[in-house]
């Protein structure tokens, strides 16, 4: 448990470590002969390899673990690895293959309200919503994901929220809006030190250089560069 808790910090950070943290994981699983945590090792091994390039394995890795976890009813694990699957899928233009593990995991998640908020269902609902220029409904998720987050002290959670509500202003063209909410989120992100506070950064940067404001812009970039 105490290499899930440091995968899990250092996933904020960069995914090449969290691999590394789960990979212990899985030899310890094995060793113990613990099929639940060897299988949820296995498909969060699979999410990292999907965020440093290697999508074939990313896509066995996590198949495996879903179809495992609903096998011996982990539903906890299903809950995640339907989430991350889907929001792979979505990240990658296939929107319509990935909303019903989206909409899988929000069922299950209901089914199951001991397992807490949805996070990361929630947040590929958000980017699926925001690919099909459904302001409306992403606007709705968001804004719950950012309340829940900030109730429970989710501090990563709440600036990746306010991250989609400034990316739906944007898509809106409502730039002062966008540049008020992430002015907000770069102040949450810096007590994190979270990867998200270079991507607040740079979106910053972009709008500062979109109206002619260059030096601001120029600001925020080098910040952006720090940052990563």
């Amino acid at each position: 448990h105490c290499w899930v808790a440091k995968a899990d910090t250092d996933a904020e950070i960069d995914s090449a470590p969290a691999e590394a943290d789960w990979q212990r994981v899985l030899t310890l699983a094995r060793a113990a002969h613990n099929l639940k945590w060897e299988n949820r090792a296995i498909g969060e091994v699979g999410f990292h390899r999907y965020v440093q390039g290697d999508h074939n394995a990313a896509k066995r890795d996590t198949a495996i673990a879903l179809l495992h976890a609903k096998q011996h009813g982990d539903w906890a694990a299903q809950i995640r690895f339907a989430s991350g699957i889907g929001t792979g899928l979505i990240l990658a233009g296939y929107d319509g293959l990935g909303m019903p593990y989206i909409d899988q995991a929000l069922a299950l998640a209901e089914e199951h309200p001991e397992s807490g908020y949805p996070y990361m269902a929630v947040a590929g609902k958000v980017m699926g919503l925001i690919r099909r220029h459904d302001y409306a409904q992403a606007q709705k998720y968001a804004a719950e994901a950012s309340m829940r987050s900030k109730a429970d002290h989710r501090w990563v959670k709440y600036t990746q929220a306010q991250l989609f509500l400034a990316d739906i202003a944007i898509d809106q063209k409502q730039r002062d809006k966008a540049i008020q909410i992430l002015n907000t989120t770069v102040d949450v992100a810096k007590r994190n030190q979270t990867r998200l506070l270079r991507e607040a950064y740079s979106k910053l940067s972009d709008l500062y250089r979109e109206e002619g404001e260059l030096q601001v812009a120029k600001k925020f970039a080098t910040a952006a560069l720090l940052a990563s």
